[in-house]
């Protein structure tokens, strides 16, 4: 698998990661629409050891912790609340932790104000694309190849959501991050394009 660029991942990390004081409460939260490529960037991240925190996904959950529930409705509801009971803990115990998100309801901002609340250092990396078409592409590519599927129609409304609402969560954040990830050939490609903070 290509990495993103080790611009972008020596950027995140020298800003907000590695440097940081081993005390600070940091809350990483990669966001943007679905088929944007926030899962890539952060597997790439722990794959070199770039990322210490822990990680919470609700897809990974539904792929692994709850495999064996039949009924996908039923498995990506029990995969929801048991996030978001993960989410909760960690930031009324003060663990740092990284957390991804499409971002498309306001209820995800809520969880960074109870952060910041909490003291955390709010980290916020938004992974997105000019077009949502191209959004679509990748999710039926994904799903052809055994990954998770998404409504076009979902899709696409929370492609717009998703950047509304980035907005917000740039406001919330001591560190952020904007990634155009629209390039065609791969959704692991590596880039080049300066990094706007």
């Amino acid at each position: 698998m290509k990495a993103f660029s080790n611009k972008l991942t020596n950027e995140i990390l020298t800003k907000a990661g590695n440097k940081r004081d081993k005390t600070d409460k940091v809350l990483f939260v990669f966001a943007g629409p679905n088929g944007s490529g926030k899962s890539t960037l952060i597997a790439n991240l722990y794959l070199e050891n770039k990322l210490d925190s822990k990680y919470i996904n609700a897809d990974l959950f539904c792929k692994t912790i709850f495999a064996d529930i039949k009924d996908i409705n039923k498995r990506n509801e029990t995969s929801m609340y048991y996030t978001m009971d993960l989410v909760n803990r960690n930031i009324a115990n003060g663990n740092s932790f990284c957390y991804e998100t499409v971002l498309s309801h306001p209820s995800k901002l809520e969880i960074v104000k109870s952060a910041k609340e909490k003291g955390f250092k709010v980290v916020s990396v938004l992974v997105y694309t000019k077009d949502p078409q191209i959004n679509v592409r990748r999710v039926e590519a994904r799903a052809k190849q055994g990954g998770h599927d998404v409504p076009k129609d979902k899709i696409i409304s929370r492609y717009y959501r998703s950047l509304k609402y980035a907005e917000e969560l740039f406001k919330l954040s001591d560190e952020c991050f904007k990634f155009d990830n629209s390039n065609e050939l791969s959704i692991v490609e590596e880039f080049d394009e300066q990094i706007e903070l």
